[in-house]
């Protein structure tokens, strides 16, 4: 990865375009004028967003499984995915030609292009990573870019993976921070965990930001609860997410809860088992998904199977 001296943060970049779109000022003035090389890349949010893009976050403590839910939407093992915490920086899924590769944005205004394997091996984090100690060495990226053939995101529809919420402040902060510019989002929990305060916490603040529905809850990792357990899960979050919406915006309304199994999902894709699909719930999202960028002025996006 190439040295870069004095970088601001993402979300120190961040923060000056939040200041600056609460001011009024015209992002595009601060790459006219200079005042940061950060800004003439982030200015790049606002635009898109004023363009109609929309961006869809997919947000989630470590370990829910993130990236392998957006791995099965995509058919393939593109974004890291592993047991341990994987995913090391912003990465945005756009519609394009994936000979492109993938452009890795700095906030020194820099960027370059690599190879789909190698921005994998060199952006996925690994042990030396985690802990309370551990330097953050993605700091001065803003994010990455990965152009793939996706029907679902025809027509200026954005997919964000993200960093897991609680494994590392830094990346936490980036996330959080990064949301700001997203236009709805999917909430990725554990079936086999209740909702942690940070989830709650997180919860409130996307219903807040977004309203039900515009926030796509989705619990994986269903098949790992016992059979005759599944039933009382499902309540159990049903309404607890429920008390959440209502709590923050002080009405009844129904909420996108999908329960899923993002693993076999991915696994039925790569090996074309239609049935697998079907079955993992992953299906039904994506049908929902596709409803709902319908209603917001796009034409429908067919779910493509296996």
């Amino acid at each position: 990865m190439e040295q870069r001296k004095a970088a601001p943060t993402l979300h120190t970049a961040l923060d000056i375009v939040k200041s600056s779109l609460e001011k009024g000022t015209d992002l595009r003035s601060l790459a006219s004028a200079g005042s940061s090389n950060a800004g003439k890349i982030l200015s790049g949010q606002h635009s898109e967003l004023s363009k109609g893009i929309f961006q869809l976050i997919v947000l989630g403590e470590f370990k829910n499984g993130k990236s392998t839910l957006l791995n099965s939407f995509l058919g393939q093992k593109i974004l890291p995915a592993k047991q341990a915490p994987a995913t090391a920086v912003i990465t945005r899924i756009f519609h394009g030609s994936p000979d492109k590769g993938v452009t890795v944005y700095y906030a020194d205004g820099k960027h370059k292009t690599l190879g789909l394997a190698e921005f994998q091996s060199e952006f996925m984090l690994d042990i030396a990573d985690h802990g309370s100690h551990a330097e953050d060495r993605f700091r001065d990226i803003l994010y990455a870019d990965i152009p793939v053939d996706l029907d679902l995101c025809r027509d200026g529809v954005i997919l964000v993976d993200s960093p897991g919420l609680a494994e590392n402040p830094v990346r936490t902060k980036a996330t959080q921070d990064f949301f700001k510019f997203s236009t709805g989002a999917i909430l990725v929990l554990d079936a086999t965990q209740p909702l942690s305060i940070e989830e709650v916490r997180w919860a409130k603040d996307l219903f807040s930001n977004f309203g039900p529905e515009g926030v796509f809850v989705v619990v994986n990792k269903i098949n790992l609860v016992d059979d005759d357990e599944v039933d009382e899960i499902k309540r159990l979050f049903h309404s607890r997410l429920s008390e959440i919406s209502n709590e923050t915006l002080g009405r009844e309304q129904e909420n996108r809860i999908y329960f899923v199994d993002a693993r076999t999902a991915l696994q039925s894709r790569t090996s074309r088992s239609e049935d697998l699909f079907r079955a993992s719930g992953v299906y039904d999202l994506l049908n929902d998904l596709s409803v709902f960028l319908s209603s917001s002025g796009r034409e429908r996006v067919p779910v493509q199977g296996p």
